[in-house]
């Protein structure tokens, strides 16, 4: 590269497929790109207005916007790039179209290469990361200037002393729309477009990766006022990530942080607190009495917590209008980031949502506590929000999402339509969640990673990143999932209360077939949450798959006295049927059917209320044990029009042609096809029974055609590929071609 441009030759396309190796020696080909940029203006300008050339993983920002002005130092960024795949095995920016990527190397700071692997040496770290600087002012000037700096970070006695070193944080916008241009023009179009927003404001924009905002202090004397400040510090943030230029760290991770920057009180809070989170700016305030009303202000500091970055107009108000006091609060911040730190934030002034009454928020941020403990709890929380203010919006799509965990399409369907209807405008964050769950209720899986895919640019360390990797498993795509959730920190303060990370992780390798990294990956998740009965089941059937028989029978006893049962980890049960699945699609018939066995005595030993709950668990362990005599009376209650009576009619169906009772399979398989369900998501169950039933009886082709219906309407499973490979229905197709195909990852 030096050589190159020392003779007034820029490349242009640096990128790992033009770098050969000759013994030691890398050596850079392929000019093309240069020589036909250089032929066709006849000058040595390399970029031409509205043309970017080059390869869009290892493009500068200024090569993206197809910069007129573009030099020699868009070699340096490209190899800054080739640096950080080398050393983490990623590239800084990833995405499933060309124009994510190009947008990301203008808008995005690239997350510090210690992030992926800690143990890179501090100088070489900051060698790279100044490569991938956005100005090209701000990176090395020249690949002169940059060898001695190699050099000496491989100098075993030398090396530099970084000038900062960003400490690994978790941060993760969960909301995030933003439409894309398709087709190749739009890249050049797109990138254009954002590449001018850049530049109007680029001489006034800091670097900033992550924005944190503290709880406020209560200094009125009232301890009842305690939970204002944590209030200011949740609807502020809420504001920040929606302006989406600057990464947010989360509420729930602050409060970690804060609470545990308390157990070290030498220290300066504000600077403890940008130490565990990331954070580069941090948002702190204070409200006091004034009167009889509430003083609420708030400034922005540096990282270090001593030096002010922007001051705040203070808002007063009656203790009664203390919801419009935060909104008018965070209006005032985020228009002092604008004119102190970005002048493009300006633009969100005007975009937040309106805010709900003070009962009904506080009721709302309880539900999101609860959310991943408890989801019952979690629905009434929200259903007391909306009884106090049925305006508040983002509680209502709350609601819609809680229901569709729990399966209640059609309420959540019912729920989302109210919001639809308003007619109100919405705020980014609220838009990109009625999207997403209007996908899930039309069965558009497709749909809904497309817009995780569409906003990527926006997701960060922590449980953004985890709800991506779990949108390509869902879709059969475990090794685009796996290499997402790399670039998550599992024990980081925003996932230290999700063990469902661990569980995609599981289901990814397992999804491959890797059960040596599955089982690796779950204990691990075990060792952070022992008590996790959703893991246990998950390392259960583990065992099972690697034939691991005294380890599994050692933790399925042992498994009995976790806390059983929860909507994330089922019942006990299902971890005696998955075991036995497993060894059954391992081609262990004598342990499936030990295992089957007990779970069929664990059904029977239930309360009866309890047992009808449970009935379909239970016909599936008498199933695989093929006692289907026995089954048949738990299906007598009679079927109704909803996913209960859908697996009434299949299972009736499947038990049928297994006794070859021709007059029920076509009754059967008529009910199921006369139903007329609405919302779309659940037209699945009605394919995936009509592909049992086929399978049952023999038809294998016609099952296998039913089941891509079922997948195409919605149909995961957790990730179809993990399920369908050992579904007792299903075994008759293992050794059919086109239902191998189907289960091969995608990606």
């Amino acid at each position: 590269m030096a050589y190159a441009h020392s003779h007034g030759v820029v490349h242009r396309d640096i990128k790992p497929e033009n770098v050969m190796l000759s013994g030691r020696h890398a050596l850079v080909t392929d000019f093309g790109v240069a020589k036909a940029v250089s032929e066709a203006t006849g000058r040595q300008t390399l970029t031409t207005a509205g043309v970017a050339l080059g390869t869009p993983t290892y493009m500068s920002p200024e090569q993206a916007a197809a910069d007129p002005h573009t030099d020699h130092r868009a070699d340096i960024y490209a190899f800054g790039v080739v640096a950080y795949e080398l050393l983490t095995g990623l590239p800084p920016f990833v995405g499933a179209t060309p124009q994510a990527v190009l947008a990301a190397h203008v808008t995005t700071a690239a997350l510090p290469v210690t992030n992926h692997r800690a143990s890179i040496p501090p100088a070489l770290a900051e060698l790279v990361m100044r490569c991938l600087e956005k100005k090209p002012a701000d990176r090395w000037q020249s690949a002169d200037e940059l060898i001695p700096q190699l050099e000496a970070v491989l100098t075993p006695s030398g090396g530099m002393t970084p000038t900062t070193t960003l400490p690994i944080g978790a941060v993760a916008p969960r909301r995030r729309n933003w439409p894309l241009v398709a087709g190749g023009a739009g890249v050049v179009v797109l990138a254009v477009v954002g590449w001018l927003a850049f530049q109007r404001f680029r001489a006034a924009a800091p670097r900033i990766e992550r924005l944190a905002v503290i709880p406020f202090d209560n200094r009125t004397g009232k301890p009842e006022h305690d939970e204002f400040g944590a209030m200011a510090a949740d609807w502020i943030t809420r504001g920040l990530v929606e302006a989406r230029l600057a990464e947010v760290v989360p509420t729930q991770v602050v409060a970690a942080a804060v609470a545990k920057a308390g157990e070290q009180p030498a220290e300066n809070l504000a600077a403890r607190v940008a130490r565990l989170t990331g954070a580069t700016k941090l948002v702190t305030g204070a409200f006091f009495r004034a009167g009889d009303s509430l003083r609420f202000q708030a400034e922005v500091l540096d990282a270090g917590g001593s030096k002010v970055v922007a001051a705040v107009q203070p808002v007063t108000v009656l203790p009664v209008a203390v919801m419009e006091a935060l909104e008018r609060l965070r209006q005032k911040t985020l228009g002092a980031l604008a004119l102190a730190v970005d002048p493009v934030w300006g633009r969100w002034a005007e975009m937040s949502s309106a805010p709900p009454s003070v009962e009904a928020y506080r009721l709302y941020v309880r539900a999101q506590e609860t959310f991943w403990r408890d989801l019952p709890a979690a629905e009434r929380l929200v259903h007391e929000a909306l009884t106090l203010d049925s305006t508040y919006t983002t509680a209502r799509i709350s609601l819609a999402i809680i229901l569709t965990n729990v399966e209640r399409w059609a309420e959540a369907d019912s729920v989302l339509r109210l919001v639809e209807a308003s007619g109100g405008a919405l705020a980014p964050g609220d838009r990109l969640a009625v999207n997403m769950v209007r996908g899930w209720l039309d069965g558009d899986e497709d749909a809904v990673y497309r817009l995780f895919v569409r906003d990527s640019l926006l997701l960060g360390d922590g449980d953004g990143r985890r709800q991506f990797g779990w949108e390509a498993i869902k879709l059969n795509r475990p090794q685009e999932a796996l290499r997402t959730f790399a670039r998550v920190n599992p024990r980081s303060l925003e996932m230290a209360g999700t063990p469902q990370y661990w569980e995609q992780v599981s289901y990814a390798h397992h999804m491959l077939g890797d059960h040596a990294a599955e089982l690796t990956s779950t204990r691990q998740g075990r060792e952070q949450f022992p008590r996790s009965a959703l893991l246990a089941r998950i390392e259960a059937a583990t065992l099972a798959a690697l034939g691991r028989i005294d380890e599994l029978t050692v933790l399925a006893d042992a498994a009995r006295n976790l806390p059983w049962p929860d909507e994330y980890s089922g019942v006990y049960g299902e971890l005696l049927v998955n075991v036995a699945a497993e060894f059954t699609a391992h081609r262990d018939s004598a342990h499936g059917h030990e295992f089957a066995n007990r779970a069929v005595a664990w059904y029977a030993a239930q309360p009866v209320a309890e047992r009808n709950r449970l009935r379909y668990g239970h016909v599936l362990a008498l199933f695989q044990t093929g006692r289907l005599t026995e089954a048949l009376p738990l299906l007598e209650t009679p079927c109704q029009v909803s996913i209960d009576g859908v697996n009434c009619l299949g299972w009736t169906g499947v038990l049928g042609a297994r006794r070859g009772d021709t007059a029920v399979v076509r009754g059967e398989t008529q009910a199921i096809e006369g139903l007329t369900l609405t919302p779309r998501v659940l037209q699945q169950y009605q394919a995936y029974w009509l592909a049992a039933i086929a399978c049952a009886r023999g038809d294998l082709d016609t099952a296998v055609e039913q089941l891509r219906q079922a997948i195409s309407k919605g149909y995961t499973a957790g990730g179809y590929g993990i399920w369908l490979h050992r579904d007792p229905l299903f075994v008759p197709l293992h050794g059919h071609a086109a239902f191998q195909e189907m289960l091969r990852p995608k990606g």
